[in-house]
């Protein structure tokens, strides 16, 4: 039935057809009663261009209305619809994962006659039926449940090859109807002929998310074909910006393929953006230096803002052999560059342990009083502060000559100089170190310096033997860092915690120590949980109130207290 009242209407001359009502939207946009889809301003239909209007405010309301589920969804293709711009086309185009939320959920829009959607596919049909679609109207009758509508938008984009065509066709590519399916291949493949970035880069960012679906081998096959044959300054910007997951592909493709230069390699490796891309360019260079013997690319990567490509540097310079140079980096932030820092310190004849209980050592002994601070202390108040500026700039200017600025940054507390070598040195002792040494971590829970305390407890926590009453008050220490490490340590010993004390820090005015009495909670098993859940279902931290009414929907879900031999 559906088939034929759609082609008596195609049948009927258009001079025949009823006239449609203009919708309210198109007046408001006109300005005056009346107004006809064709006659609004910002409308582009096909080969128009409007790239003057500024899409990042309809991008950023597409992006709020897909994470509201399918009601989300049906307000983005709603607003689509409504505006049928060359703009909102591109705003819709890089927004790839919404496109393929759209075209799953269309089809089901589609089939139910009172579905709150369906008249925004209808809309869209009844546009690219009449000659009368918009860029938008085209791209969301491609998503249509009718197969036929959707052969008749895909001819649409054919005919007027544009990069915004490119993901729909893509997609259109793994149709499961054969109509569909073959001109949109034939289409991705006249617009990958080009050889030009923008439909090489579209083509390639969608097919990368459907290269897993049965038919969407053909188009990853074409996009990586052309991504082969492509000239380097396109190849270059496919790899310099875009998603990450099109970047990291491009990368380990050009690895694979010798496509990129040491200079290349060196740039990425030193501060590209990407986790991914930044590793394995470093590996790469580093790789390369150790073959080459290159020390200075080495050291100079080992000054890297990057624990990991600091690793990878250090790992080059213990195969060159350089133990002593590695061995400096006993005290970095990066746990696995500290890990290696102490196998090189064993193989250069160091003891890396005693270097750790050395620098704890001094961290818990209070620095003696100095000839300049007795002056200060009997002098007036004018001059105590002069002393301390005076001293705090001298150690400034000291530290700012060091070796790194990542692993000598200096903090003065409560007239205490503490760097995070300082800090970084306890986690080594706890890592490296035995549990006789949990005296030396323990003696720094009461340190001034918040960071010294936050690592003590987990150093504490690392060498397995917890001082409970020492971690007590600290559930209410003025670091949230310090609260949050505390509840970790003291969740494995769910009874060592007094019960009357988890109510008291659920009440309490600071949202980290309700975070942390709820985390208390939980490990004391359900019933504990589901009081505290109940006490924090309207707790003003919306973050906090969330997770608790998460938990409370999944209760019987809530994980059993953790079982950890640790020694009190």
């Amino acid at each position: 039935m559906i088939w034929k009242l759609w082609r008596a209407d195609r049948t009927t001359p258009p001079d025949e057809r009823p006239a449609r009502p203009p919708t309210e939207a198109a007046a408001r946009d006109h300005g005056r009663p009346g107004a006809t889809p064709h006659e609004r301003p910002g409308r582009r239909l096909p080969g128009g261009d409007d790239r003057d209007q500024d899409p990042h405010g309809l991008t950023a309301a597409l992006r709020a209305a897909a994470g509201r589920g399918d009601a989300g969804l049906q307000t983005a293709a709603a607003l689509l619809i409504e505006l049928d711009t060359t703009s909102a086309i591109r705003a819709l185009g890089t927004e790839l994962q919404l496109i393929i939320r759209l075209d799953d959920r269309a089809r089901r829009w589609f089939w139910p006659a009172d579905h709150p959607a369906k008249p925004v596919m209808g809309a869209a049909s009844a546009r690219l039926r009449d000659g009368d679609a918009g860029p938008v109207a085209i791209a969301l009758a491609s998503m249509h449940a009718d197969g036929r509508i959707r052969q008749a938008a895909v001819d649409r984009m054919a005919s007027a090859p544009d990069p915004v065509w490119t993901p729909f066709l893509v997609l259109r590519a793994a149709d499961w109807v054969r109509d569909v399916r073959t001109p949109a291949r034939t289409a991705v493949v006249d617009a990958l002929a080009v050889a030009d970035a923008p439909h090489l880069a579209a083509a390639l960012d969608m097919s990368l998310l459907l290269r897993e679906r049965q038919l969407g081998h053909f188009a990853h096959a074409q996009a990586v074909a052309g991504l082969v044959v492509a000239r380097p300054p396109v190849r270059d910007a496919l790899l310099l910006a875009g998603p990450a997951i099109r970047r990291r592909f491009v990368f380990a493709l050009g690895q694979g393929l010798g496509w990129w230069s040491p200079e290349r390699l060196e740039s990425l490796a030193r501060g590209d953006r990407d986790r991914a891309v930044r590793a394995g360019a470093a590996e790469a260079v580093c790789r390369a230096a150790v073959w080459s013997a290159r020390d200075d690319l080495l050291r100079e990567l080992t000054r890297s803002r990057y624990a990991q490509v600091r690793g990878l540097a250090l790992t080059g310079l213990v195969r060159l052999g350089r133990y002593a140079a590695a061995a400096e980096f006993l005290d970095d932030p990066g746990d696995l560059v500290r890990a290696i820092a102490r196998d090189a310190a064993r193989r250069a004849g160091l003891d890396a342990l005693a270097h750790y209980r050395a620098a704890v050592t001094a961290l818990a002994s209070p620095p003696p009083p100095t000839t300049a601070d007795t002056a200060a202390t009997s002098d007036n108040t004018t001059a105590t502060a002069t002393a301390t500026a005076t001293a705090t700039a001298t150690a400034t200017a000291t530290t700012g000559n060091a070796k790194s600025a990542t692993a000598n940054t200096t903090v003065a507390t409560a007239d205490v100089m503490v760097s995070t070598a300082d800090v970084m040195a306890i986690a080594g002792l706890a890592e490296a170190g035995t549990e006789r040494d949990a005296p030396l971590v323990h003696a720094l829970l009461t340190h001034p310096d918040a960071r010294v305390r936050a690592a003590a407890v987990r150093g504490s926590r690392l060498l397995g033997v917890l001082p409970v009453a020492l971690l007590l008050p600290l559930l209410r220490d003025p670091s949230a860092a310090v609260v949050r490490e505390a509840s970790l340590a003291l969740r494995p010993l769910p009874r060592a915690v007094p019960e009357a004390l988890i109510p008291e820090l659920l009440a309490d005015a600071r949202v980290e120590v309700r975070r942390a009495g709820y985390r208390l909670a939980r490990a004391r098993g359900a019933a504990v949980a589901l009081r505290a859940g109940r006490a924090l279902t309207d707790d003003p931290d919306p973050g906090l109130a969330a997770r608790v009414r998460s938990d409370l929907a999944t209760r019987a879900d809530l994980p059993a207290p953790p079982h950890q031999n640790l020694r009190r």
